[in-house]
């Protein structure tokens, strides 16, 4: 399993908002997975989204769960149903769903082809 590492200030595929600014969804840069089965991108908790536009039926996304109950591990989130072309909106995100001492999200692809391009969109850090 291979994926695609997307951060801040790498472009496309990552975009920071700056102020109250409007989202012009269609001017996103979106990143593509290639060869990966997957993408990981740092989480800010509850501001954190993910857009993913589909080609082709379900690319069958799961977010692992980094969190453990009583050591044991929680099973990931499935999203089930997509739709031909359409966008979909995942986050946010909450420190529950980061990877074990980070603040990594990590989603996987059951079917990579079917995803024309992922973006994360991150609010603006407060200074």
């Amino acid at each position: 399993m291979t994926l695609l590492a997307l951060a801040p200030g790498v472009s496309p595929g990552y975009t920071i908002l700056n102020g109250n600014g409007v989202v012009d969804l269609t001017t996103l840069s979106m990143a593509t997975l290639g060869a990966n089965t997957g993408f990981t991108f740092p989480n800010t908790p509850g501001t954190t989204l993910v857009l993913v536009k589909t080609v082709t039926a379900t690319p069958a996304l799961t977010i692992v769960v980094g969190t453990t109950v009583l050591g044991l591990s929680v099973p990931a989130i499935a999203i089930t149903t997509a739709t031909t072309g359409d966008l979909y909106l995942l986050g946010p995100f909450y420190t529950a769903d980061e990877q074990p001492q980070s603040n990594i999200i990590q989603i996987n692809a059951g079917t990579p082809a079917n995803i024309a391009g992922v973006t994360i969109i991150q609010p603006a850090q407060v200074p």
